[in-house]
């Protein structure tokens, strides 16, 4: 559908930012898209308008990025994508999280809350501030499960949970030297892989060209009596689980192949060069700070760990005199051959950052 196809693709966009809420979405659907004929009244609801439980099924269905759904099965489709598989699982991943900041009235901002886990229960935290008789006021974290006593772990200071991101970001802390050098060699990756992507994109032309007269042979052979119908459906079941993976590879090295490269740049040039921009940040801004570099939080026994996704944690695991072009190869490895990658979001200036973290994305 020519009209609503932007207005569809423009909903995955908005979800992936984990910025607004179904709610939120489905009334930009409702009331300034128009897209009324998705809409369903249903008498026992209060709420008329586009059912929420409708824009999370837009938005968990496979449909959009050319793959069909078959009797319990996922298998690709005839049809082109909508929208690219790293930002669908972007939104799956924000839906599943429940990572979604939505538009809910909040009396106080708090730096880490929604992105520490319980470590007894896995819960997210919540946050509260309690004022001493001495005038201070103390933010404390607490597992939601914890009013219910389905949950033991005690509360803890904001404090300590400040001192260990602190403690995390300065073994991913780059020097602007450093960080020049890593962006170059990014640069000399990307040009390399460039160069080989058309060689690489007809050879997976080639292959998947191959696996589809495969299934083709395979039912020639079912029609003819070769093979058994259990023979036939599980070497079908094999050749299409194949030729999925070839076309994901496909189109790693067309559409997103630059999109993958940018997305490596953009990481080296918004790693932080010192403590002073999260130091001086305001509570959402260290909040987009922790998220942009893909940062857990979890808390257990008044301790906290800080966990890290990829590529964060390949920086985090170097060594005291990292090799950076081992370094750089091994963050592009993961941009330009992970099924889906991150989407690393700088902060914005109106976080309280600017330059050094952020700004050069």
């Amino acid at each position: 559908d020519g009209r609503t196809e932007p207005y569809v693709r423009k909903l995955f966009e908005l979800a992936a930012t984990g910025h607004y809420s179904l709610l939120r979405l489905a009334e930009l659907a409702e009331d300034e898209w128009r897209l009324n004929f998705i809409r369903r009244r249903r008498a026992n609801s209060r709420r008329r308008g586009i059912p929420l439980n409708t824009i999370q099924r837009i938005l968990r269905n496979p449909f959009y990025v050319g793959m069909m759904r078959i009797k319990g099965q996922i298998i690709p489709g005839s049809h082109s994508p909508l929208v690219s598989k790293a930002l669908f699982d972007r939104v799956q991943d924000v839906l599943t999280g429940r990572c979604v900041s939505a538009e809910r009235p909040q009396t106080k901002s708090f730096a880490f809350a929604g992105i520490i886990r319980c470590g007894g229960c896995g819960r997210r935290l919540t946050a509260y501030t309690k004022t001493k008789p001495s005038g201070r006021a103390y933010t404390y974290y607490i597992c939601s499960n914890r009013s219910k006593k389905r949950c033991s772990e005690p509360q803890i200071v904001e404090q300590i949970f400040t001192d260990a991101v602190e403690d995390a970001l300065m073994h991913i802390i780059m020097t602007p030297e450093d960080k020049e050098l890593c962006l170059r060699i990014v640069g000399e990756v990307a040009a390399a892989r460039l160069a080989t992507a058309g060689e690489e994109k007809n050879r997976l032309i080639a292959e998947i060209a191959a696996f589809e007269r495969q299934k083709k042979r395979l039912l020639d052979l079912l029609l003819e009596g070769a093979i058994s119908q259990d023979d036939h459906n599980y070497k079908r079941a094999e050749l299409t689980e194949q030729l999925a993976a070839a076309q994901m590879k496909l189109g790693v090295f067309s559409e997103d192949l630059q999109q993958r490269i940018e997305l490596a740049r953009n990481f080296f040039a918004a790693l932080p060069e010192d403590l002073s921009h999260f130091q001086s940040a305001k509570s959402d801004g260290k909040k987009v700070i922790v998220r942009s570099l893909g940062l857990e939080l979890v808390a257990e026994d008044k301790k906290v760990r800080v966990q890290a996704e990829e590529p964060t944690s390949i920086l985090m695991d170097r060594s005291a005199l990292p090799v950076w072009g081992q370094l750089v190869k091994e963050v592009m490895t993961y941009f330009l051959e992970t099924s889906t990658p991150c989407f690393f979001e700088a902060p914005h200036e109106s976080d309280g950052l600017t330059g050094g973290f952020g700004a050069a994305a």
